[in-house]
């Protein structure tokens, strides 16, 4: 489960020596600042064209943000980044990082937790005012943090041009998500040239977007992209599929949901503005410049929630060979498939079992079934690059 150590004071703290009217200092932040953020909450969820222009210079907004979204945003990534192992290690100098439409650097701020090597971040977003807040709470969490402001639009190549050099880790955060479908720069075309330009050797690339339909497809068709156009090879969430199975099921989409300890004021806020978020719901895609880990076609990524039907219990389980259900008597799944039954959506596991066709229906669907055990969870083959260890274990389900 992400730990957030310090993260959630230092963001109270910000807001309220620089983001809070001088007479409201004193009072509740989550009385202050929950009518801002049920606007901020309410925009997000409705179409991307309804958001005012330049809504993250409004002090209003960028409170909100960084007291609600911040540490949500940033428990995502980090988990993400705990569960992939991704991070290179590089000896002699800093890790050099590239976060784009950083916002107020969530997505770095996941990293600077996730690792203590020194950083040398460079952060790039259309909203200054938004990267300056960010970089004040990651300066006072990674005193030793290098970092770099470049202001403007993604999508503009006079902004990507003002990048140098090459960089260890790619991090991008809900920019898919707010790409234009209508446009004569598709984002797979541009993340590929993007890469290919400035990944460094053995580097990462760590791309988070929301649980949607929408934002999940975006990730599959990246995936798909950059498959053929490039030599990187997933880490996350695919176990080796080719293509992925959901690439042509517009209906189902790939995304996890993961257990996450709220900070006091997340919950405050949750509480005052009708929402409950007490999972961390989300969509993800991790390259790495590394040759592929020989398959394991025991391992697999839970992409779907227990389903029970009159006496028989299924879940959906995607590996190497694509996707497959797990079928057991209902009465018996939990004993024999201990881990299939408590997981989460977004755990990988170990298997072990044969593959089989299982009725559906009036036709069959691919399937999978366990062998008897009391505990089938495994290591996974690694790849080149040390993966750290998850940090608990996944609670069962109420």
């Amino acid at each position: 489960m992400p730990d957030l150590a310090g993260l959630p004071d230092l963001l109270e703290a910000h807001v309220r020596a620089h983001l809070t009217p001088p007479r409201a200092r004193h009072q509740p932040l989550a009385d202050v600042h929950a009518e801002a953020l049920a606007l901020l909450s309410g925009l997000f969820t409705q179409a991307r064209v309804s958001l005012p222009a330049g809504y993250m210079t409004q002090p209003r907004f960028r409170a909100a943000y960084l007291l609600y979204f911040v540490p949500t945003g940033t428990a995502t990534v980090l988990h993400v980044l705990q569960r992939s192992g991704v991070l290179p290690r590089i000896a002699g100098r800093p890790l050099r990082v590239l976060d784009l439409g950083s916002g107020p650097l969530t997505a770095t701020l996941a990293l600077a937790l996730a690792t203590d090597a020194p950083l040398d971040v460079t952060a790039v977003d259309a909203a200054r005012q938004s990267m300056e807040d960010g970089q004040a709470i990651l300066q006072q969490l990674r005193p030793d943090t290098k970092v770099r402001l470049i202001d403007g639009n993604l999508r503009d190549g006079k902004t990507l041009h003002k990048l140098t050099g090459q960089f260890d880790v790619i991090l991008a955060a809900h920019v898919l998500n707010e790409w234009p479908s209508q446009t004569n720069r598709p984002a797979e075309q541009w993340l590929e040239r993007l890469l290919a330009e400035r990944l460094a050797p053995g580097g990462a690339v760590v791309l988070v977007e929301p649980a949607t339909r929408h934002a999940s497809h975006k990730l599959i068709d990246v995936r798909e992209h950059l498959i053929a156009a490039s030599a990187l090879t997933i880490v996350s969430p695919c176990m080796g599929a080719m293509p992925c199975p959901m690439a042509e099921n517009t209906r189902d989409w790939c995304h996890a949901e993961q257990p996450w300890q709220r900070p006091r004021l997340v919950t405050m806020l949750d509480d005052a503005i009708g929402h409950r978020r007490a999972t961390l719901k989300f969509s993800h895609l991790v390259l790495v410049d590394q040759p592929a880990p020989p398959p394991d076609r025991q391992f697999f990524r839970v992409i779907g929630g227990p389903m029970t039907a009159g006496e028989t219990f299924r879940r959906y389980l995607c590996g190497v060979d694509g996707r497959r259900v797990a079928v057991a008597e209902r009465h018996d799944a939990g004993r024999t498939w201990p881990e299939l039954t408590t997981a989460w959506r977004g755990d990988a596991l170990r298997v072990p079992g044969s593959a089989a066709e299982m009725r559906r229906g009036k036709g069959t669907e691919p399937g999978w079934v366990p062998q008897k055990s009391q505990d089938i969870r495994g290591p996974r083959p690694q790849a080149p690059m040390k993966a750290r260890e998850p940090v608990a274990r996944p609670k069962p389900r109420r």
